[in-house]
């Protein structure tokens, strides 16, 4: 898939940045934006190169097939990941 990331700033998420995810839940490391209707809300996913599990939380205008936003705590971290292709597998448990 191809994955980007993006943090809670206006740069980012334009002049409705307000630090929580479209699910209601408060911005987390580990919540990831996805085309719900491919990923509804709730999936758990695991990705290549990270340790652990992300979750969708969040969704948006340009968040659409198969296409991943990682939520970062900085601008500079979600700069620095840029645009990368990586595998991507639901975690069923």
């Amino acid at each position: 898939m191809t994955v980007t990331a993006y943090c809670s700033c206006s740069k980012c998420c334009g002049r409705h940045a307000a630090g929580y995810f479209a699910s209601g839940e408060k911005a987390y490391w580990g919540g990831i934006a996805a085309d719900w209707r491919l990923l509804p809300v709730g999936t758990k996913v695991e990705i290549q190169g990270f340790i652990g599990t992300f979750q969708v939380e969040d969704t948006g205008r340009v968040i659409r097939g198969a296409r991943l936003d990682i939520w970062m705590p900085t601008h500079d971290e979600a700069k620095e990941f840029g645009c990368q292709r990586l595998w991507v597998a639901r975690n069923n448990q």
